[in-house]
């Protein structure tokens, strides 16, 4: 028997199932399962959602080990499907562990549904989940469009590594900019039923029900950890949605975030001053694009100065957001 091998193997297919979105138990039963068919009954797993450590001891005393670190994950139950059949074939056929690598391999570059599939199943979502929570037809279609303008976002932001916290952050405000933008020149419509059924697209539901699932195996780290992630979508979703309230908490963040680059050498300070500037400008910038042709913002709100003053910029905020007169979200608490 080679340990080595055996315990690298059964560390890719750990790695692979962790990856793609399988629950905790799931990985570490499988493995396993694996060392048992092949004769082995000294092996240890450690998984949670961003670590994998595998383990065995040779007859001699001598121990195997085998460490992946997690640094991101996604939400492929097809790739998981597909390992789980992978591990059962493995533990009837006890295979070469070259085939075995060959599947791995080839799991690990199956291609999903189309990415215009994935863009009509965001819309479709968006779509009926307005309907279900009492929004017209009017308000579906425009969730349609919400619900697709998600999906682009999200996929944008996956190509460029961003991370998933604000991630979620823009793909929420754009759901929420759209439904705002059609509302402020259709005014029947009910901008938010339009809201809540595009963003039914971002509920983390599989992370909450593996966490629950996590503790109740008796992993309770993974479960924690996940249920940490789950709580810090749905505040990137309601950050997204409400982003002019939430504005103090996003100064404090980004604040946070820019002392922890400099104090882990990551950047200068100069770096992250200028980072924050042109982020600034930028920002100006687009406000004033949007103000210019009545969407969101009105041109006369924030004054003809290039740069307002703070109270006019919260004045037009504040407007944006109510609820205007007339308006079926201002007369319906609901």
């Amino acid at each position: 028997m080679n340990y080595e091998e055996l315990v690298t193997t059964a560390a890719d297919i750990g790695y692979l199932l962790v990856v793609n979105g399988a629950e905790i138990y799931r990985v570490e039963e499988s493995l396993q399962r694996i060392f048992r068919a092949y004769g082995v009954e000294t092996g240890e797993v450690f998984a949670i959602p961003t670590f994998l450590n595998v383990s065995v001891d040779t007859p001699d005393g001598r121990p195997v080990t085998r460490i992946r670190r997690v640094p991101s994950r996604t939400m492929n139950l097809d790739r998981v499907e597909q390992a789980n059949d992978l591990c059962r074939r493995i533990c009837r056929d006890k295979p070469d562990f070259r085939y075995i690598r060959r599947e791995i391999a080839r799991i690990d570059v199956r291609e999903g549904f189309p990415f215009s599939a994935q863009v009509a199943a965001y819309a479709l979502v968006g779509f009926f989940f307005t309907l279900f929570y009492g929004g017209n037809l009017a308000d579906a279609a425009v969730a349609l469009v919400g619900g697709a303008g998600v999906r682009l976002v999200l996929r944008f932001m996956e190509r460029g590594r961003v991370n998933q916290f604000f991630t979620y952050v823009a793909a929420s405000f754009t759901a929420a900019a759209i439904a705002l933008v059609a509302a402020h020149w259709f005014i029947q419509l009910n901008y938010d039923k339009i809201i809540i059924g595009a963003l039914m697209n971002l509920v983390p539901g599989i992370a909450i029900t593996n966490f629950m699932r996590d503790i109740i195996a008796g992993d309770l780290i993974a479960g924690l950890l996940r249920l940490t992630e789950s709580l810090l979508i749905a505040a990137a979703i309601a950050i997204g949605a409400i982003w002019p309230r939430t504005r103090l908490v996003m100064w404090i963040y980004a604040a946070a975030i820019m002392i922890s680059r400099v104090a882990v050498l990551a950047h200068h300070p100069s770096d992250v001053i200028a980072g924050a500037l042109v982020a600034l400008v930028g920002t100006h910038l687009l406000r004033r694009w949007f103000a210019a042709r009545g969407l969101v913002f009105r041109a006369s709100d924030l004054g003809a100065k290039p740069a307002p003053s703070l109270g006019r910029v919260t004045a037009a905020l504040r407007q944006a957001m109510s609820p205007r007169p007339g308006h079926p979200s201002a007369s319906s608490p609901n």
